[in-house]
């Protein structure tokens, strides 16, 4: 009989486990699907606040180019964009601007870049001045804003959804840096 009463304390013992474990991994998946929407919101507030912009003060121009080697007789003609920025429309929304970044490809990399004070501000600072952890792109607070310097260094995010300087992943493959190896 005692034997008996050993082995339903120990089966509720375990059960108590259990239960404990799995409230747990519940508790800690809730926490993590909380973590991930939060991140999943900031990379979309900053990318509809970076889409406005380039909708509001971008004027895009394109190009074309027949580009005929020696030896070849036809070739697909080449399309560049050029930009045509609304600087006074953008200092409106922040006087910080000094310019503007722009890859022909990947063609994603469009946006405005800011010089601040320090380096910390546009790390979790937009271009319009709201916290996201997305920020914004950015020259060394050290260069001169006039693109003066020797070198000038423009920092922004690796975004994970290709966002920003996410996209400078595709250079990782000589494939795609020998077809583009100019921006």
């Amino acid at each position: 009989m005692e034997e008996k009463g050993k082995h339903q304390r120990g089966r509720r013992k375990g059960s108590v486990l259990s239960s404990v474990i799995l409230v747990i991994a519940v508790v800690v998946f809730i926490f993590s699907a909380y973590k991930l929407i939060s991140i999943y919101t900031e990379y979309h507030k900053g990318d509809k606040e970076y889409n406005y912009i380039v909708d509001d003060a971008i004027e895009v121009q394109t190009l074309q180019e027949k580009e005929v080697e020696k030896g070849e007789e036809e070739q697909k003609p080449k399309v560049h964009a050029s930009l045509k920025v609304d600087f006074a429309k953008l200092q409106k929304t922040n006087k910080d601007i000094v310019g503007w970044i722009q890859f022909d490809e990947p063609e994603r990399i469009s946006y405005p870049v800011v010089k601040g004070e320090d380096n910390d501000k546009y790390l979790t600072t937009t271009f319009e001045g709201k916290k996201n952890s997305s920020g914004a792109i950015f020259m060394d607070a050290n260069n001169n804003g006039e693109f003066a310097d020797r070198n000038t260094f423009i920092y922004g995010h690796n975004m994970k959804n290709g966002s920003m300087f996410g996209q400078l992943r595709k250079f990782k493959t000589q494939e795609y840096y020998e077809q583009n190896p100019y921006f």
